[in-house]
């Protein structure tokens, strides 16, 4: 395969009802220069019936898993299978979100642009279940180039919306323990020592439908004090990130006691600007993201 490809990893549970409209959106892409590979994770729906319509289709390696292991694990396959075919870059879609037309062209261009940069991340947008566009998350306001020397202080940026240099990923892979929060911790392990890059530019488009409750919430906190462990956090560092969880935890049990979950919904991101919700708009019209692919 070609020396310059980007390969994009898709681990899905029962995504029957989502995945076309991913696949979808990858085929869309102006740049087509990529593989997709596709972690059918146990699925008890039809999300395999769904996929075998792409089996002959050399642009897709779908890897069917007999049960159900969990998103590192699906994450870990695909791993070694982006190195299998020696690519250049990876990026993330996963199984209910989307891709903007340019996303992989722009991301591409970027890191040819940068040889020094490990990885490029860049906005979410936020969608609802009519493909909406309701918020955007930006780690940073303008473009910014860091070199990440300390786990404590650094800021992180989208795992989702990425572009990842493969070669720098080495022997790096998911902690099979972090069912929730997994990609942060992987981040965290492959980006210290090296630089990363921010540009606050739509590209990927986050379904944030079902993808919110408390139980999961307080789940990923906890696993958060692990991953804070595992990279060498001091012991009074540990302890106040434990006392400011109990804290927002008990913030989200008021607010969704009573009915109120918006307001925490509000403060993640900002809201979109005339142009971005413009240029959604258009894409939707032209090419609805939602209907898949034929």
């Amino acid at each position: 395969m070609s020396k310059n490809i980007i390969a994009v990893v898709t681990p899905v549970y029962n995504g029957e009802k989502t995945i076309g409209s991913s696949i979808n959106s990858l085929l869309s892409q102006t740049f087509n220069d990529w593989v997709s590979i596709i972690v059918n994770d146990g699925s008890t729906d039809n999300t395999k019936d769904v996929l075998k319509k792409y089996l002959h289709d050399d642009r897709f390696i779908i890897i069917n898993l007999e049960e159900n292991k969990g998103r590192p694990f699906a994450r870990n396959i695909a791993l070694e299978k982006v190195k299998d075919i020696n690519a250049k870059y990876m990026c993330m879609l996963d199984a209910d979100d989307l891709y903007y037309p340019n996303k992989l062209e722009w991301q591409y261009d970027y890191m040819e642009k940068n040889p020094d940069l490990t990885l490029m991340s860049c906005s979410l947008g936020y969608i609802n279940e009519n493909y909406q566009l309701i918020g955007v998350l930006d780690s940073y306001s303008e473009e910014k180039i860091y070199h990440f020397k300390d786990f404590v202080k650094y800021k992180g940026v989208p795992h989702a919306s990425s572009i990842i240099r493969a070669k720098d990923i080495e022997d790096t892979k998911f902690d099979l323990k972090m069912t929730l929060g997994e990609d942060q911790d992987f981040m965290n392990r492959l980006l210290i020592n090296r630089k990363y890059a921010f540009i606050p530019k739509i590209g990927y488009l986050y379904n944030r439908v079902d993808s919110f409750s408390i139980k999961k919430y307080k789940k990923s906190l906890k696993l958060g004090i692990y991953s804070s462990k595992k990279q060498g956090y001091k012991s009074a560092t540990i302890f106040k990130l434990i006392i400011i969880n109990q804290f927002k935890l008990l913030y989200m049990r008021i607010l969704f006691l009573i009915g109120k979950e918006n307001i925490y919904f509000k403060k993640i991101g900002r809201t979109p600007t005339k142009s971005e919700l413009i240029y959604h708009n258009s894409i939707l019209t032209i090419k609805p993201l939602n209907t898949p692919h034929s």
